[in-house]
């Protein structure tokens, strides 16, 4: 069973960005991906020199990770006819 909050976006940027002390973080960017729709989320940390950030997804159970959801891809299926 999972924590209360344990994928929440705060919890997440807190985890691989934050505690990682490497520098003063904020929100870049935000939106939709193209195909998806999915949400994201662009992380960065300006002034260090050389540009640095990580993406955020939101998938379908409402949970915030590093990974982008798999898409829905149309599909079908279909059963022999039985021949009587």
């Amino acid at each position: 069973m999972k924590r209360n909050g344990e994928h929440s976006l705060r919890e997440q940027i807190h985890k691989w960005v934050v505690d990682r002390g490497t520098g003063n973080w904020q929100i870049a960017r935000f939106g939709r991906t193209q195909f998806t729709r999915s949400r994201y989320v662009y992380v960065a940390c300006p002034g260090i020199g050389t540009p640095l950030g990580m993406f955020f997804f939101r998938h379908k159970d409402g949970t915030w990770r590093v990974y982008p959801p798999l898409s829905s891809l149309p599909s079908f299926s279909y059963s022999k006819a039985s021949v009587e």
